[in-house]
């Protein structure tokens, strides 16, 4: 399948459902029977649902920037009754449109745009190491250049030996870009406590669960890096905090 502008253009129709009934229905009849096409959707759909959130966490920090302001300025119109209405008068409109337009921006759950801002994908690891099989240096330059589904299909054809830690938390990032979250969540529990990249599975479960609206396994993990107290203690805490706001 030629990765084509074409193609692109089609997939965007897609899921925009702006094909027409016959185009959609012939897009539907080779969608079951590609793998590949299935991929490539999944990850147009990804891609698009994480510029959509991103505009969302964006207005949310220029939303609290602007209420940490109107509230300092609250604090010193208090001698002024007339510009202390004013300035309540202006919270409770930014505090609505602000509600209003988080509520009517489409996501499939409120921690979505959390998601977002906290996600990277795992860094490749460019170190050459000898002895290294070709499936796995294949597999670590498609990562680097974001070939997601390449990743997945080339990991189909490795033995079962060839899975290292290393290579599950490439993997588990692979999936969870395409999302199909419970084939990734499948190799980031595979790495045990001892492994170099245990704290690395534990803070993609964090945020594989987190994507998939399960706010109360996403604690559980988060909780576990904080006393693991490892290089993701930082961020974690910092997670928590925004999930149990978000909770509340």
């Amino acid at each position: 399948m030629k990765r084509t502008e074409e193609l692109f253009d089609t997939i965007e129709r897609f899921l925009s459902d702006t094909l027409s009934a016959s185009e959609r229905a012939d897009f539907e009849k080779e969608l079951d029977a590609n793998p590949k096409l299935q991929l490539e959707v999944a990850r147009h759909k990804t891609l698009k649902t994480v510029l959509q959130e991103k505009k969302l966490v964006s207005f949310k920090k220029e939303l609290t920037t602007i209420g940490k302001e109107i509230e300092e300025e609250n604090k010193n119109a208090k001698q002024n009754n007339y510009r202390y209405i004013g300035i309540a008068s202006a919270i409770a409109v930014i505090i609505g449109v602000g509600v209003l337009l988080y509520t009517n921006l489409n996501y499939s759950n409120p921690a979505d745009a959390l998601y977002s801002e906290y996600f990277s994908p795992f860094p490749v690891n460019n170190e050459v190491r000898s002895g290294v099989s070709k499936s796995l240096e294949n597999i670590k330059i498609a990562y680097s250049k974001k070939l997601y589904d390449q990743v997945i299909l080339e990991s189909s054809e490795m033995s079962d030996t060839l899975f290292t830690d290393e290579m599950k938390v490439y993997l588990g990032n692979s999936y969870l870009l395409v999302d199909q979250e419970k084939k990734a969540i499948a190799f980031f529990e595979e790495i045990p406590y001892k492994s170099g990249y245990y704290e690395d599975a534990q803070w993609y479960l964090s945020l594989t669960f987190l994507k998939l609206g399960d706010l109360q396994r996403a604690v559980s993990y988060v909780k576990n890096l904080i006393e693991y107290d490892g290089r993701y203690r930082k961020k974690a805490i910092q997670l928590l905090e925004e999930i149990l706001e978000l909770k509340n």
